[in-house]
């Protein structure tokens, strides 16, 4: 459902709501941190799956419009390129700032050296998720540079 809608309508128009919804997703799972146990756990679960539908948009929308634009003769140079940038680039600087997060709340990290550490119970510091929303926010920022970029290609085409 998703391809044919991405397909029928703008991609980019699109890409505002997809991160709209993953970053209310993300700010929701910071706020519910009050309330009783099961109105966290609930409240935070339905947050969840806003997100990750969201963030499932998020990636479509994105790998479709990568897969729509390259210049036709470097294609294949690009597709490592885009590698870099969805998937090395996150798993770096992503932990960085989330340890940076939990060691300002004084959030213990697990003891990589410790045998139990993949059994350990590990509870992130919420302004995890709220970093996480703000970030999502930045990503409207750029779409419009981006549907400029996307019109001027076109014309030139």
């Amino acid at each position: 459902y998703l391809t044919r809608l991405s397909d029928k309508m703008n991609k980019i128009k699109l890409l505002y709501f997809a991160a709209i919804t993953m970053s209310a997703g993300l700010i929701a799972m910071y706020l519910f941190k009050f309330g009783s146990h099961t109105f966290k756990l609930v409240s935070f679960g339905v947050s969840g799956c806003v997100m990750i539908t969201g963030y499932i948009f998020v990636s479509a929308l994105v790998g479709a419009i990568v897969r729509d634009n390259p210049p036709a003769a470097d294609a294949g140079k690009l597709q490592g390129i885009r590698m870099i940038f969805s998937v090395l680039v996150p798993m770096i600087v992503g932990p960085m700032i989330g340890n940076a997060i939990n060691r300002a709340a004084n959030i213990p990290l697990p003891d990589a050296s410790s045998p139990d550490m993949m059994t350990t119970a590990y509870i992130p510091a919420p302004g995890i998720y709220l970093a996480a929303g703000i970030t999502v926010l930045l990503l409207i920022g750029v779409l419009p540079i981006l549907a400029k970029s996307q019109k001027k290609a076109s014309t030139n085409s």
